[in-house]
């Protein structure tokens, strides 16, 4: 997400941002009717996508760390960020978060759980995206997401804590989605793509195939058997 050298700046850098963000809210958020030059220079900045910044701020999270704080600033910071990401995630996230923060806060303290946050973070990030995605109806939105996804899976480490956790993110993505010919199409490429032979590649294939199937099941079904019939032909 950041390149190393930068890595010491991000929970600096989480904690003014979620200031900036929290205190935008308190004052009205008169910005939201925006003016069409005011989306052009936003346009010109090349902001990041409100799917980019909801996978990148999960990435950082999850991000082996030795201590939880990474986590817990990233968590806040989308938190605040919630009405930038999606509009549908406010009331989600004001229960899934704090007590997200409370557990992995409980785990950074002094003591034996000290240095287990971002590893606790990674375990239940699925579980907390799945919940995150359950309200948001739009079908654009989620296609969105799984792309970025996707797209940060191809600029990842090959055999990295990123890529697998990026390959669950995306299948968690992929079981929230409702277009199912994007659904169908991305598991397709997935099997398709996938080198069998390179172990980390094989469990990522089987992660985004698993992952989509808890909620498309019969989908992925055919889908693979297309493959298999196809493959073995």
């Amino acid at each position: 997400v950041v390149p190393a050298q930068y890595s010491g700046m991000l929970i600096p850098l989480s904690r003014c941002l979620q200031a900036l963000a929290e205190r935008r809210e308190r004052a009205g958020c008169a910005e939201e009717e925006e003016e069409p030059d005011a989306v052009d220079s936003q346009e010109q900045a090349r902001l990041p996508t409100p799917q980019a910044l909801l996978a990148r701020l999960l990435v950082v999270a999850a991000a082996p760390h030795e201590s939880g704080e990474r986590a817990v600033a990233a968590l806040q910071l989308l938190q605040a960020l919630h009405g930038r990401i999606h509009r549908a995630l406010g009331v989600v996230w004001a229960t899934e978060i704090p007590l997200l923060l409370q557990y992995l806060e409980g785990k950074c303290g002094k003591g034996p759980g000290q240095g287990q946050g971002n590893t606790r973070f990674l375990s239940c990030s699925p579980q907390f995206l799945r919940a995150s995605l359950e309200p948001i109806e739009d079908k654009a939105w989620t296609v969105g997401l799984s792309q970025e996804l996707s797209q940060q899976l191809g600029s990842s480490a090959p055999a990295s804590w990123e890529k697998l956790f990026l390959y669950k993110a995306l299948g968690t993505a992929l079981a929230a989605c409702q277009d199912l010919w994007h659904v169908q199409g991305q598991v397709l490429r997935f099997l398709q793509e996938t080198n069998p032979v390179e172990l980390s590649e094989a469990q990522g294939m089987i992660f985004v195939v698993s992952h989509t199937a808890k909620s498309h099941f019969h989908l992925v079904l055919d889908t693979v058997t297309m493959f298999t019939a196809a493959f073995t032909r």
